[in-house]
């Protein structure tokens, strides 16, 4: 196999899984807010190191609103 076909290979693989985390991310917004609290609760513990910790907030989802009038536009944050 050459290189411009593994290149090309890996090219249409990186395609179809960002369609389908974003696939995901509309059909259960719920379940893959959940997957990346499971994913950064892990990373985020007192021992874990600096850079693991980092990982961690930036896989964790952002805070849901607290107030019941919200709509969640995220204008309030």
């Amino acid at each position: 196999m050459g290189l411009s076909l593994a290149l090309q290979y890996g090219l249409i693989g990186l395609a179809i899984g960002i369609s389908a985390v974003s696939f995901a991310h509309k059909q259960w917004p719920a379940a893959v807010r959940q997957l990346r609290v499971a994913c950064a609760l892990p990373l985020l513990r007192e021992g874990s190191s600096k850079s693991m910790q980092t990982l961690g907030r930036w896989i964790a989802p952002v805070p849901l609103a607290t107030k019941k009038e919200c709509g969640r536009c995220n204008s309030c944050s």
